[in-house]
Formats: C-alpha cells, structure tokens, sequence
C-alpha cells in the first residue's frame, strides 16, 4: 500500500487540469464523523512547507455548499476526524460528486 508521501507524488501540479472538463480525483479524505469529503485533483507546495491542494469538497455545512476549491494539507491532517481514505481508487471526478 502506498504512503501519503507517495500518493501525492502522482497528483498533478497546480492548473495543470484546469482546462480539463473531467479531471482525476486521485485522492480521498473524509470525515469519519459525519458528511465532509474532500476530492484532491491538484496539489502544490508552500512557502511554509504544507501543500496547497485543489479538488472538489463535499461540505460538512450540506450540499448547497459543495464546491470545486482550495484547502491545505495541514488543516485536513490537523482535524482528529478527517482520515485519508487509503482504499479510494482515482477516478474522474464526475463520478464523486
């Protein structure tokens, strides 16, 4: 199984995808308390060392706000709820939201 490290390493770079109508979804975190996901197609380092990354977020506020937008690696990892879904398979993103 692959690390994180790994896993981010095969994430497109910051509007790498934007002009595509359909882009991958190549990493998953949820939140293992109730509704939040959050759907990685792009990612790209910091000037403070974290990673700025880019996809679509199923908000834990309810489907009215659910949007394509940025989120930073270090606030997903610094919430105790929220977990990398290591079994989640790289998909277009059409398919998850």
């Amino acid at each position: 199984m692959k690390s994180l490290v790994e896993r981010l390493m095969e994430v497109p770079d910051l509007y790498e995808t934007e002009n595509e109508e359909n882009p991958t979804a190549h990493l998953h975190f949820q939140n293992i308390l109730g509704r939040g996901d959050w759907y990685v197609t792009e990612m790209g380092a910091t000037d403070d060392d974290d990673v700025r990354l880019f996809g679509y977020v199923k908000s834990p506020l309810g489907e009215d706000c659910d949007e394509f937008g940025y989120f930073m690696l270090s606030e997903l990892l610094g919430v105790g709820s929220i977990f990398l879904d290591t079994g989640f398979k790289p998909c277009p993103i059409k398919e998850v939201m």
